[in-house]
């Protein structure tokens, strides 16, 4: 089960890299600079600020440590500079520390300070830390395994709209993890994360409908959204498609098709691991 990776704050893109935060009028400057590319600029300023302790300065030099962007990359100078903002409840370096010590890059690997970090920026709302918090209490890394936990964390990140959120919460529905089994809270969740693009709802909630399991069998509709899924990479899906097509008719597997090509225009692509 994978979790989310790290973040960058919002503003700003630095090419090819990641996003940094937009502040007041220093840390405007700081972002114009690394717009026009003038790294060496905005680290001086960056500096400046994070000498004076300011948590958005602090975790942008992390990011560019952990990038290598106008630094050497280390993934140890960017843990050095996401703790000392995280210290200060910086929820973006928070959640930061949190995939390093998941990772081991640049702190040895811990599940247990992973999860202390994760919590302190989902306590604070963070839909992604959410998540992640919700896959740690499900494998049991870091903590005890505990199903109503993770479903607590998971049900947090997709009210939020986080679509992998949705779709672990729809699984765990499904096969009855946590609570009783309940195919309609299923379907309802994996048709929210579904229609945002994710792939392996799509997948999920296509043979939901082929088994008429928490809805009205509908092939159709289950057409629909393995092809969704098959054009996404869902490997699976293509057997499932293919299984289902001597089941329906070919005016209906044309419609089917015709119907998930209109979708794809609507929605945003997001492959199983986003």
């Amino acid at each position: 089960m994978r979790l989310l990776p790290a973040m960058a704050a919002c503003g700003c893109t630095l090419a090819a890299g990641p996003v940094f935060a937009d502040a007041q009028d220093d840390q405007y400057v700081v972002s114009s600079a690394i717009d026009q590319g003038q790294i060496d600029l905005a680290i001086r300023l960056l500096k400046d600020n994070a000498d004076r302790g300011d948590p958005d300065a602090l975790t942008t030099i992390g990011l560019l440590y952990e990038y290598g962007r106008g630094v050497p990359q280390s993934y140890e100078d960017a843990a050095d500079w996401y703790h000392k903002a995280a210290k200060q409840g910086y929820v973006i370096a928070q959640y930061n520390l949190g995939v390093l010590y998941h990772s081991g890059r640049g702190v040895p690997r811990d599940y247990g300070a992973a999860v202390e970090w994760f919590g302190r920026a989902a306590r604070q709302g963070d839909s992604a830390a959410q998540f992640n918090l919700g896959v740690m209490y499900e494998s049991g890394r870091g903590v005890p395994q505990d199903y109503e936990e993770a479903a607590q964390w998971y049900g947090k990140a997709a009210e939020q709209g986080q679509s992998r959120a949705q779709g672990n919460l729809a699984a765990m529905y499904r096969d009855g993890r946590g609570f009783a089994q309940d195919y309609e809270k299923a379907v309802a969740l994996y048709t929210q994360a579904a229609e945002q693009g994710n792939s392996k709802a799509q997948y999920s909630l296509g043979l939901l409908y082929a088994d008429g399991k928490g809805v009205a069998q509908n092939l159709v509709q289950a057409y629909l959204w393995l092809e969704l899924a098959a054009t996404q990479g869902e490997n699976d899906a293509h057997a499932a498609i293919d299984e289902l097509s001597a089941k329906v008719s070919r005016a209906e597997s044309r419609a089917a098709k015709t119907e998930a090509r209109a979708l794809r225009t609507s929605m945003p692509l997001k492959n199983s691991g986003n």
